[in-house]
């Protein structure tokens, strides 16, 4: 920067430099044409300004100085003058003053311009007004009633947004005492509040109450001080907030008492602080007295039943990672070792950052109820036992009439296709008994030997078809009742199939059908009733000649491995299938062709057999604590499966348990 060393023989010079050393301004010397000549002082404004003026004119950098100026170089005046320039972020205000001086080298006039830096004032000044505006703007937006007062208490001013919360009329209360026109039960609370705020320079506040109209109203009054010994004066009505306080006192009372009733306390744990605060009914239940022993938590813990401790601490632990509410039974245990039950409901409530820094809810004494429901579990469980006693005699009663209800329906049923089929197979060889017998009477008279004989052999085929239905009848009701004998012993199964094949040979060949016997390649020696097992293959193979139809095949099969009686219920066992190729059985009569009397719905009247074949079949393998069944096979026609069990315990066991009963 230039200095003005080059006017230290002037007074004008030795007055600038006067000014520079003492008073921080920024002086600037410049010609008519405003280009800057020298500089003097520090204003980092103006410097980073001027250092990027293009040539140094000051009238570049304040367009309007030009005009600021023409008194100096006109007139050859002293001005005053203000001025700003725009920085970033800030606009910097000057206070300006500027005089002619002469150069002795130059007769070209010249001006020395001071600046004054005035921006923190003119801010200050904004500030200010700004701050005044916005307390206007506040005490103008309140509803409530406000005074400015002197130290003696008179009124300077004042402002309502109602005219009607006035006491007197507003005319009357200017430069007058405020506790004039108050209440005169006031006067003496308003002095000292006035003189309180005075000295101590601090908010103080009064509440008081007046009627209207037979109506309590209260009102609130601040106090606050002001620089110049003045004071603000704000009455507030708080009816209604002093109407809710008193409900919420009177709601906590009510609380109070419902929690006494109820044998409930709440409580608050403070988790920043580690202490805990309840309400009065905890003492009571808890049967301490030690308010602030107990505002400690481990205290607490140590009224919990030493079996509950964990526990409680561990749901504690998880609500508070999880910040979820927790629900919990626990148990207090009494200094006379009685025990309380205790229901506690609480939440978790955290800050912003969500760390947990409260817990806070109800716990209840659930003592009688825990009694209660103990005493109604017992007696339940008495009562489920008694039932169930009941329950089972019912069911005993009604699972054996359902028994006999099924028995007499199957009876009853049994009876009727006994009847339909025995009946006709009663009266057909019957009748042809009588009526050949009587053409035998005729031809015998007239000596027709060749028709006599035709004749009895009808006769004996129909009593053959007698006999064996017969003999079928005894021999179901025999296994039935247990009264049938079985004769047990070591034989091969393989061996007996093929010995009733070779006797059904005969009425194979009349059927025209061919049976495929595939021996098996396992041993087939088995415990079991060599004749008894040879009827059931009979009854099987009859049926598979009945229902096959001519020029087809019939099969018999061996099969060994693990069976299932049931589905608990299996055993290792060798058996047989036979597989015709006939018209099959109905997908429900499956295991219906087994009873008594009972056959196929495919099965016509009349074409032989009285179903009582299969029956017998069946009773026989049960006896041999074996399983039979028939199903149909993929390729057409029906299978029979007989399986026996390899191990004969059982069997010689269901032996000598009939001998005895036979000697009995």
């Amino acid at each position: 920067m230039a200095s003005f060393r080059t006017l230290s023989n002037s007074y004008e010079a030795e007055i600038l430099h006067g000014l520079y050393n003492y008073v921080p301004l920024f002086i600037i010397r410049i010609n008519r044409e405003g280009l800057i000549i020298e500089t003097q002082g520090t204003n980092r404004y103006l410097e980073t300004t001027l250092d990027g003026i293009n040539g140094k004119n000051i009238y570049n950098l304040f367009p309007n100085m030009k005009d600021d100026l023409v008194p100096i170089f006109e007139f050859n005046h002293h001005t005053k003058f203000k001025c700003s320039i725009n920085t970033n972020p800030l606009k910097i205000y000057f206070e300006n003053y500027a005089f002619p001086i002469s150069d002795s080298e130059q007769n070209d006039k010249q001006a020395i311009i001071v600046f004054l830096d005035v921006t923190e004032d003119v801010r200050s000044r904004e500030d200010l007004n700004e701050k005044n505006n916005e307390l206007k703007a506040i005490f103008d937006a309140i509803p409530d009633i406000y005074f400015r007062l002197n130290a003696e208490g008179f009124v300077l001013d004042y402002k309502s947004a109602i005219l009607s919360d006035m006491y007197i009329p507003r005319e009357d209360f200017l430069n007058r005492k405020i506790e004039t026109f108050l209440p005169t039960k006031l006067n003496v609370k308003i002095k000292e509040c006035i003189k309180e705020t005075i000295l101590k320079k601090h908010l103080v506040t009064m509440e008081y109450q007046l009627e209207f109209n037979k109506t309590i109203r209260y009102f609130e009054a601040r106090f606050f001080p002001l620089f110049n010994d003045q004071i603000i004066l704000i009455i507030r009505e708080i009816t209604e907030k002093v109407e809710i306080q008193n409900r919420i006192i009177e709601k906590e009372k009510m609380l109070l008492e419902t929690q006494r009733i109820a044998m409930v306390y709440s409580f608050f744990w403070d988790l920043v602080n580690n202490k805990v605060t309840y309400t009065d009914e905890f003492f009571s239940i808890a049967e301490v007295t030690d308010i602030e022993h107990y505002s400690v938590p481990k205290s607490v813990l140590k009224i919990i039943h030493p079996d509950d401790q964990k526990m409680v601490l561990a749901e504690i632990y998880k609500s508070l990672e999880s910040l979820d509410n927790f629900y919990m039974e626990y148990r207090f245990l009494m200094p006379d070792n009685r025990v309380k039950y205790i229901l506690s409901k609480g939440k978790i409530k955290r800050d912003k950052l969500g760390k947990p820094i409260q817990m806070l809810g109800l716990n209840q004494d659930i003592t009688l109820r825990k009694q209660t429901e103990l005493e109604l579990i017992t007696q339940k469980s008495e009562l489920q036992k008694l039932l169930n006693n009941i329950e089972g005699i019912v069911a005993a009663q009604t699972n054996e009439l359902r028994i006999a209800k099924e028995k007499a329906e199957k009876a009853n049923q049994a009876k009727s296709y006994f009847l339909a089929n025995v009946s006709h197979e009663l009266k057909t060889p019957i009748h042809a008994i009588m009526s050949f017998a009587e053409l035998g009477k005729e031809r015998l008279e007239k000596n027709d030997t060749i028709k006599i004989k035709e004749y009895f052999e009808i006769i004996l085929d129909s009593v053959e078809r007698l006999y064996k239905l017969m003999t079928n009848v005894l021999d179901l009701s025999k296994l039935e009742s247990g009264n049938e004998k079985f004769e047990f012993s070591n034989s091969s199964l393989c061996s007996v199939c093929k010995e009733v094949v070779e006797e059904m040979n005969a009425m194979l060949d009349q059927n025209s059908l061919i049976l495929d016997f595939k021996f098996p390649d396992f041993p087939t020696e088995l415990y079991f009733d060599r004749c008894k097992i040879a009827q059931v293959i009979r009854n099987i193979l009859y049926n598979s000649i009945r229902f096959s139809q001519k020029n087809s095949r019939i099969e018999l099969e061996f099969i060994n491995g693990n069976f299932h009686r049931s589905e608990k219920d299996s055993f290792d066992g060798i058996g047989f299938l036979v597989r015709d190729f006939g018209q099959g059985i109905l997908q429900d009569e499956a295991e219906l062709i087994f009873e008594k009397f009972r056959q196929g719905s495919k099965v016509k009247l009349g074409t032989g057999g009285t179903g009582l074949g299969l029956s017998i079949s069946r009773e026989i393998v049960n006896n041999h604590q074996g399983i039979i069944f028939a199903k149909n096979h993929s390729k057409g026609g029906a299978e029979f499966y007989v399986i026996l069990p390899k191990v004969k315990t059982n069997l010689v066991s269901l032996k000598l348990k009939e001998d005895v009963k036979q000697n009995d």
